[in-house]
This record gives structure tokens, sequence and C-alpha cells, in this order.
């Protein structure tokens, strides 16, 4: 979370540069998740601290809506901003999930 509170991109990227150097140090799963998961997609969640996005956005301080507005292409914003379009796709990756685990099962 201390990443987030970064006042400037660029002390941000720092902060990630100290987490790659400092990688060896955490414990093993910890360090797997890193490298696989955060350091390849890192960028998107900083995306909303980049000079060229400030003039075009709106500051908040609710990091989930930039993290969703700056991310998300525009076709998934719209289809959670109703209940019902929540519910469905909520839906749809239940089913997908259900279905992807039964041909793990089969194969």
């Amino acid at each position: 979370m201390e990443l987030f509170k970064k006042p400037t991109f660029n002390e941000a990227i720092d902060y990630v540069n100290k987490l790659k150097k400092e990688i060896n140090d955490y414990p093993k799963h910890l360090a797997n998740y890193l490298k696989k998961n955060f350091f390849t997609e890192y960028r998107k969640f900083l995306r909303f601290m980049e000079n060229d996005y400030k003039r075009h956005l709106d500051s908040t301080n609710n990091k989930l809506e930039n993290f969703n507005g700056n991310t998300m292409p525009k076709y998934e914003k719209r289809s959670y901003r109703t209940m019902q379009g929540l519910w469905s796709a909520l839906m749809h990756k239940k089913d997908g999930w259900i279905k992807r685990r039964k041909e793990d099962l089969t194969n």
C-alpha cells in the first residue's frame, strides 16, 4: 500500500525498483507472486499518476476508481454500471470458471 501513497510517478517507480532489488529478502511464495504477477503489470496500477493523464483525469482519492477508470476498456466499465450488468458479468465469470475446471479435470 505504500506504493500508492507516493506523491509522484517517479517516486512510485523508484519504490518498485527498490522492491525488485530486495526481492530475495521476501518469502519465496511472495517473491514468485511479485515476479509473475505484479512486476509484469505494475505500470497499469500507476498509470493514473503519469503526467500525461493529470490534465485529462479528474483527481480522486479513490484508488480503486482510478485503477478501474484507467485500466478497464470502456465496454467493461459499462457492464458494471447497473446491478443487472454486474450480476450478469459475475455469472458469466462463474460459468467460465466452472467450464474451465471441468476441462481441466477431464484432460
